[in-house]
């Protein structure tokens, strides 16, 4: 080891001399840092989430984290910097030479770690306090002139952000003057003091953006709010692993506050000088020498020159889908229709091609919402399963497809009018001619909305001359015929090369609030009918039982009255009969009507003769006992006559 070791030189006077003109550095730095943490405590108090009434309209969700975080970030710089500096002031300024070289102790890394964790923590959660999120309008917010209170609050604040920012972006600018030798760390002051200028602009372009309509653009702040923690990250995680380097002293000590994403923000991180300088220090690779980057340089232009005219004749080349048609346009005019398949045409914007339906089928429900558009959940269901939530057609509940028409009503012969609930839902297509195609193409603008349109229009008309009852008990089909038949016949009115395939009826009812008094109203009108009808029954009974008993009763009358005067007339015969006889001979012929009157009433009947002319020996034995009474006693008159009982 020699004299001339750089080990054993002293180090020279004019870096000492350089650290101690930086001395006029900190009055700024300590007016920076006061100003920059104040300026970042008072945008958090009045934007951030407790934010004042006052402020409460003027202020967007994430822009006081973002802002306060970026300025808290900027403070960190110039503290640590005003840190250092006025360290290396003490130590170094008053001694040169030799002594200022025997003098130095290794500093304390501490403070640094402390200082920098704390700002970054507080500047992160300063961003994850006031998030940025969807603005939702309070419900007590005035309904006058929303758009232009929006607009001129978005103008008054982007000007505010850009005037709040110009005093870093002077800061900036002063401190860029600054030489490395007097301020080791200006470029990484630089880069932090240029956060605050980025993100209020930023700021400004967003509120200029929803100031012109287009709305508060949330992704945009959530995708700064995003970086700005990354900055925050990379910087916790830098001087926490100076932690495992070994101490430096004073004099070459420097403030940890470098970051890589901070220096991309600023733009000169980028330059193809910049990274050729980082790989060489960093990495020790000089690509300054490289024949092969210089011979890419070379070629870079022709190559891509070739490469765009290649892309630009790739344009030509058109790939038609199997589900679709494209009508080829030359030079703006319509000249073929394209098949499915690949097609060689003139290159844009000499050649074009707009694409057309080929046979694919579309199904409109006619509903309130945007062109029939009606939100359909995914369907899971499997063939053993349940039944998905589509297939349910009760209409005690409202579904999305069902929509209310009012419909006439001849209810008690007065003219009125009632609701009913359909659900109807359109199939067509494009026209698979190249013609319908071509009208479809060039003369509808939306066919889908067309449809909707038209389809309800025509369903408006349908209800409107039908009631109640001949809805519900008249055919589904055979209206969903007649609306095909209108709606087709509208269409081709228009030449608009639309074909329905179908009009499908799901379901038609009374609305869905009215289920249960309908379904009262059809078990009444149901139990009416069942008692008038077995009213009826019991009444025809009742009617039936006595007509019945009246035919009994007449024909039983009429027998009695005829059997009477047949009576009557018979008698009439026999007095008329006997009246010839008597008169001619009296007593003969009361005799022998009395013998003959005798002869019929004894007729079977066993006699006896009693001759008076038997003497009183021989006068027989009348035994007037019933039969079966003499063999039950003895004899009541044991008289023998002649040998005779």
């Amino acid at each position: 080891m020699t004299a001339h070791d750089p080990a054993l030189q002293w180090p020279e006077d004019t870096q000492a001399a350089d650290f101690v003109a930086a001395r006029r550095l900190v009055r700024p730095l300590a007016t920076l840092t006061v100003m920059t943490a104040v300026g970042a405590l008072c945008v958090y108090v009045w934007f951030g989430p407790p934010r004042p009434p006052r402020f409460a309209a003027l202020g967007s969700p994430g822009l006081a984290g973002i802002v306060s975080g970026s300025l808290l970030l900027a403070a960190l710089g110039l503290a640590a910097c005003l840190i250092v500096t006025r360290a290396r002031h003490r130590e170094i300024a008053p001694r040169d030479g030799l002594a200022a070289m025997m003098s130095l102790r290794t500093r304390a890394r501490w403070p640094d770690i402390l200082l920098i964790l704390a700002f970054t923590f507080v500047a992160a959660g300063a961003v994850v306090a006031d998030w940025p999120v969807p603005l939702v309008a309070p419900v007590h917010a005035s309904p006058v002139a929303p758009h232009a209170l929006s607009a001129t609050t978005g103008f008054a604040m982007a000007s505010a952000s850009l005037l709040l920012a110009a005093p870093w972006l002077l800061a900036e600018r002063y401190f860029s003057a600054v030489s490395a030798e007097s301020l080791p760390e200006v470029e990484d002051l630089c880069r932090l003091l240029f956060l605050p200028v980025v993100f209020l602009g930023a700021e400004a372009v967003l509120q200029l953006a929803a100031a012109l309509g287009f709305g508060p653009l949330p992704w945009a702040r959530v995708a700064l709010a995003a970086l700005l923690l990354a900055i925050c990250g990379e910087l916790a995680l830098r001087v926490l692993a100076t932690c495992f380097l070994p101490p430096t002293d004073r004099a070459h000590s420097r403030a940890p506050i470098a970051s890589v994403l901070a220096g991309t923000l600023r733009g000169r991180a980028l330059s193809p000088a910049s990274v050729a300088e980082t790989v060489r220090s960093q990495f020790g690779m000089d690509f300054s020498r490289s024949w092969a980057l210089h011979f890419m340089r070379a070629a870079c232009l022709p190559v891509a020159l070739l490469m765009l005219v290649f892309c630009w004749f790739l344009t030509g080349v058109t790939r038609v889908d199997l589900k679709q048609r494209g009508s080829y346009e030359r030079f703006g005019v319509p000249v073929a229709m394209l098949q499915p398949g690949l097609h060689l045409l003139l290159p844009w914007p000499f050649g074009a091609v707009r694409l057309v339906d080929l046979g694919v089928i579309h199904a409109v429900p006619i509903s309130y919402t945007d062109h029939g558009a009606v939100p359909m959940t995914a369907d899971h269901a499997t063939a053993e399963g349940a039944a998905p939530a589509s297939a349910n057609r009760l209409w005690d509940s409202d579904l999305p497809s069902d929509v209310a028409y009012i419909i006439a009503s001849d209810d008690l012969d007065h003219q009125s009018f009632q609701t009913v609930t359909a659900s109807v839902r359109v199939l067509f297509r494009i026209g698979l001619s190249d013609a319908a195609a071509r009208t479809a193409l060039y003369q509808e603008a939306d066919p889908t909305a067309l449809v909707h349109a038209l389809a309800g229009r025509m369903l408006v008309q349908l209800f409107a001359s039908r009631t109640l009852p001949n809805l519900l008990s008249g055919s589904q089909a055979v209206l969903a015929a007649e609306m095909q038949r209108r709606l087709q016949r509208a269409l081709n009115s228009l030449n608009s090369g639309i074909e329905i395939v179908s009009v499908v009826v799901e379901a038609i009812h009374p609305p869905a609030g009215a289920a249960a008094a309908y379904r009262a109203v059809q078990a009444a009108q149901i139990e009416a009918a069942t008692e008038i009808a077995a009213e009826r029954g019991r009444a025809k009974t009742t009617a039936s039982v006595a007509r019945l008993n009246a035919h009994n009763a007449i024909d039983a009358a009429t027998a009695t009255a005829t059997e009477t005067v047949g009576k009557a007339e018979v008698d009439l015969t026999n007095i008329t009969a006997d009246d010839g006889p008597y008169r001619a001979a009296g007593r003969p012929f009361l005799l022998e009507r009395y013998f003959s009157d005798l002869q019929s009433a004894l007729h079977g009947v066993p006699l006896e003769i009693v001759d008076d002319r038997l003497s009183g020996a021989s006068l027989p034995t009348i035994d007037l006992r019933p039969p079966g009474a003499a063999t039950d006693g003895p004899r009541a008159f044991p008289y023998q006559r002649g040998g005779q009982q």
